[in-house]
């Protein structure tokens, strides 16, 4: 993560292997829900969710990792295509 936004992100108080979670399924599912959780009362999403979509600004999809801002890869792949094409 980068920019003075992360002094007051939530994910400092959490280990980082939170916001990646492993396996596929209910498995990958419920250890994400475990991220957007802590993300979901984090004063600083939004600005974490934008580093995150310039970041991946013409990446892959499968390139893609981690939960920033609430989203999974596939999330902000979604939303970063709605975007462009809006």
């Amino acid at each position: 993560m980068s920019g003075t936004w992360t002094v007051d992100a939530r994910c400092r108080t959490v280990g980082f292997e939170v916001f990646f979670p492993r396996g596929q399924g209910g498995a990958y599912t419920s250890a994400a829900k475990e991220a957007k959780s802590v993300c979901a009362h984090c004063p600083v999403r939004r600005p974490c969710l934008e580093t995150a979509l310039q970041l991946e600004d013409n990446v892959e999809y499968i390139r893609r990792a981690g939960i920033w801002g609430g989203l999974t890869p596939r999330e902000r792949h979604a939303l970063a295509k709605q975007r462009s094409q809006a």
